[in-house]
């Protein structure tokens, strides 16, 4: 049934690239328990631009590991059995291709006695009919010693191959060409140069599939496959136990009235069996893993399925050396894309005690475990997420659970930072997802502050929030406390502790003022400082000084003195009546500091009934050659003028034009003339010669 599979396998990863699985896309969920999971250590891929997977791996005496595989991407034909060899990292040592025109597969592997390696699988290439099993031996280094071909003129397969105690091989396989119905289990057992001492067959007038054999504590053999001529259901769980001979000592089967398959048998340290497979009798979704445990003589004690919505299957089993198992299968119910490879470990009786999904957005599948020397596991399978072509030999280790301390990978503000923000709020990103439970306000402090502690379980990132603003210019210390713990439970190794400096206290704003006298009589002058403080290298700025016009007339504007250095005012010009801009934009004064007055503006008042006016600033713009705009206080300083009345200035009793004590500014003659000229051309130099009076002070009492 395994060809089968692989087959049924390939054309789904085909498929999968071009139409991904929607309904299983939005059923896909993380798994009920991985809290406790393995740790990957490493993975590494195999294959070319076509397809590959691996079928069968087991840990060899060097620590490394060999897997028997499929290959479409190298060697002679369409499909040729693929050897790899690796190092204790996964990293390939050697491969070897076994071919010839047709399609062949690699579907077992064992290590044997003198150091090298038994494969079997199928033929297309050689042999006698259609497929035959084929049993390969090589050397330590993949080379080829000898091979043998067993088959008829039908469809026949080799699944399963182990050494055997008398350093011969036990083969397990199905034949079409012998054996009583449609398709019968072929257990062959050789010598150890590969000729057949004897085979048997088992089956009924349906299709029966064996999958797994291993040789039993008695000498005998156990073998597990599947059964369509017997139990309940369209195919069930085949289990057949024999002597040394062949010879079958019982049989059992087990399943409901759906499809049943099994893919792997182990013996247990009580002398029983465990069995991993698939139901779709059975379970929550379309198909289940199922794990089948029974006693020595093939009875059921107990079984388990695990599974969600949509369909999944368990390929390989594993007994570990807590007294548990492992099993390696595939899950459409789990995981990140289309099917994961899916790993579950249980306790002695079957109780799970985590899962594991691996995989992207696309296929994956587990189809053989194995548990290495440092009491890890070994997985192999193929993937289609991670893969060079249509699908690659996929390879990932585990270790038994992580005891790793997370890390800190990163803050912020970064350890030794400076000029922070005093509003700022500090991240530690984590190596690997954090129990968000253990990251509280009581494990990630800020010494002396209080706040808020929150954990996103995406980044890995824990973020401490202060109540309110830290102070400027001050050195903070942040502690990470070892009561952190990772999703595994593995504390960090030590308390991890990283200071900053916030940044220092801004300036205080510059002020800007009018200092002018609080009251100016009629036909005075005063003088106003616009007064400029708390600043220093500053190279521009500018201002409006608005005033009366008819009160008031700007006579001059000169620079002023900040500290001991002269300001330049570069120009001042009126903008509208009444109001004048003055600009410094001289850049790059260097040494300008303190306090003073950037400019003086000197005025005279000329007064008219009843008027006053106030001085102002408006419009004010100050930047530095460092820090760009300064933030300026701007404050406005008035001056009054007193009011003036129209009266009996000269005394004469009456009030008209004799009363007029002092004209202002005069046009005379409508021209450039002096003043005192002969304007209207009569030949006097009297009052006829002014033309238009501009501004006057009247009565002057």
């Amino acid at each position: 049934m395994k060809v089968q599979k692989i087959l049924i396998v390939a054309l789904v990863c085909a498929l999968l690239l071009m139409f991904p699985l929607p309904a299983a896309g939005e059923q896909m969920s993380t798994p009920p328990d991985s809290r406790s999971s393995p740790v990957e250590e490493w993975s590494q891929t195999f294959g070319g631009s076509e397809y590959d997977w691996g079928n069968s791996v087991t840990q060899t005496s060097d620590g490394g590991y060999i897997i028997a595989s499929i290959t479409y991407s190298y060697g002679a034909g369409n499909g040729d059995i693929w050897l790899i060899k690796t190092g204790a990292s996964g990293v390939e040592e050697w491969s070897q291709t076994f071919g010839g025109s047709g399609q062949d597969y690699g579907q077992s592997v064992a290590q044997t006695s003198d150091g090298g390696y038994i494969i079997t699988g199928s033929t297309y290439s050689y042999g006698a009919g259609h497929s035959d099993v084929w049993l390969i031996k090589t050397d330590a280094d993949g080379n080829q010693e000898w091979n043998e071909t067993f088959g008829g003129s039908g469809e026949d397969h080799g699944d399963s191959v182990a050494e055997t105690s008398d350093g011969g091989y036990i083969i397990a396989g199905s034949t079409q060409s012998y054996g009583n119905g449609s398709s019968d289990v072929w257990l062959i057992e050789t010598d150890s140069s590969g000729t057949k001492e004897w085979s048997q067959t088992f089956g009924g007038s349906e299709y029966d599939y064996s999958e797994s054999v291993a040789e039993t504590s008695d000498g005998g053999y156990i073998v597990a496959g599947s059964t369509e001529s017997y139990g309940a259901g369209g195919s069930d769980v085949w289990l057949i136990e024999t002597d040394s001979s062949g010879t079958e000592e019982w049989s059992q089967t087990f399943g409901g009235s759906e499809y049943d398959y099994s893919d792997s048998v182990v013996e247990t340290s009580d002398g029983g069996y465990i069995v991993a497979g698939s139901t779709e009798s059975y379970g929550a979704g379309g198909s289940d893993v199922w794990l089948i445990k029974t006693d020595a003589n093939g009875t059921e004690e107990w079984d388990k399925t695990f599974g969600g919505s949509n369909y999944d299957w368990g390929s390989s089993v594993a007994h570990t050396s807590d007294g548990g198992y492992i099993i390696a299968g595939s899950t459409y119910s789990y995981g990140a894309g289309s099917a994961d490879l899916w790993l579950i470990k249980t306790d002695v009786s079957g109780t799970e005690e985590w899962n594991q999904a691996f995989g992207g957005l696309n296929y994956e599948d587990g189809l053989s475990v194995a548990v290495t020397s440092d009491g890890g596991y070994v997985i192999t399978g193929s993937t289609v997420s991670y893969s060079a072509g249509g699908s690659d030999v996929w390879l990932l280790k585990l270790s038994d659970s992580d005891t790793t301390p997370p890390n800190v990978a990163s803050t912020s503000p970064a350890a030794g930072a400076a000029d922070i923000p005093v509003n700022s709020v500090l991240t530690a990103t984590f190596s690997e997802a954090m129990d968000a439970t253990t990251i509280t306000t009581g494990s990630f402090t800020l010494d002396g502050v209080s706040g808020s502690v929150s954990y996103n379980s995406s980044t890995h990132a824990a973020t401490f929030t202060p109540a309110a603003d830290l102070a400027y210019d001050t050195t903070y210390t942040a502690s990470l406390s070892t009561a952190i713990t990772d999703v595994a439970g593995n504390p960090l190794a030590s308390t991890y502790s990283w200071s900053f400096t916030t940044e220092s206290a801004p300036a205080a704003p510059v002020a800007v003022s009018i200092d002018a006298p609080d009251e100016a009589a009629p036909d005075s002058d005063f003088t106003a400082n616009i007064n400029i403080s708390q600043v220093t290298d500053f190279d521009s700025c500018n201002y409006d000084v608005t005033f009366d016009a008819s009160v008031l007339r700007l006579d001059d504007v000169a620079s002023g003195l900040i500290g001991s250095t002269t300001v330049p005012i570069d120009m001042y010009n009126e903008l509208s009546s009444g109001t004048y801009r003055v600009i410094q934009n001289v850049p790059g004064v260097a040494g300008v500091s303190g306090s003073g007055y950037l400019a003086v503006l000197y005025f005279h008042v000329i007064g008219s009934e009843g008027d006053s006016s106030a001085i102002s600033l408006s419009n004010g713009v100050l930047s530095d050659n460092q820090a760009g705009e300064i933030t300026a206080t701007w404050a406005g300083d008035s001056v009054d003028i007193t009011s003036v009345l129209p009266g009996d200035g000269n005394g004469d009793g009456s009030v008209n034009a004799l009363d007029i004590t002092k004209v202002e500014r005069v046009i005379v003659g409508m021209d450039t003339q002096t003043p005192g000229a002969d304007a209207n051309g009569d030949g006097n130099i009297n009052a006829m010669d002014i033309t238009k009076i501009e501004l006057i002070i009247a009565g002057l009492s």
